[in-house]
């Protein structure tokens, strides 16, 4: 019977049925000897073994260095950082004031300067318009056009 079998290491050779028969026959002695011979067997699959344990973590170790390393800790060019950014470390401190305008005033805003408008209203001609070239507001913009549900073509 082989157990424990690696490729660098010969398999653990257990005596099998026939070989225990032949020395419990010959007797006493001959059954005692089988047993340092499993013995020496076991030690030198085990020594194999932590050598394999103790080369494996040396070459974990060595990887995980390898990925500890960035552009601001090695050599490395700030390309091979990949996707990850470093957090931002503001100096900025909270004041400890609520967030907003001055209550009862009415804010502004940019009135859509950042977007670029001629393509939304494309994109809402296209999904939205009705064979009677009506355009249906969709739901999340009613608020924003008085609850006006659907947009009319002029006569």
């Amino acid at each position: 019977v082989q157990i424990g079998q690696n490729r660098d290491m010969e398999p653990l050779r257990l005596p099998g049925r026939e070989e225990i028969h032949i020395a419990y026959v010959q007797g006493e002695d001959a059954v005692v000897a089988l047993i340092p011979a499993l013995a020496e067997n076991w030690v030198g699959i085990v020594q194999q073994q932590q050598q394999t344990i103790q080369a494996l973590t040396v070459r974990v170790e060595a990887l995980e260095n390898q990925l500890a390393k960035n552009s601001s800790n090695s050599g490395k060019p700030p390309s091979s950082d990949g996707y990850k950014k470093p957090a931002p470390h503001s100096l900025r401190q909270r004041s400890g004031k609520p967030s907003g305008g001055q209550p009862g005033h009415q804010g502004h805003t940019l009135n859509g300067s950042g977007l670029a408008l001629p393509r939304i209203v494309i994109a809402l001609l296209e999904n939205y318009q009705q064979p009677d070239r009506s355009v249906i507001v969709p739901e999340l913009l009613r608020p924003y056009m008085g609850g006006l549900e659907r947009i009319q073509p002029a006569p």
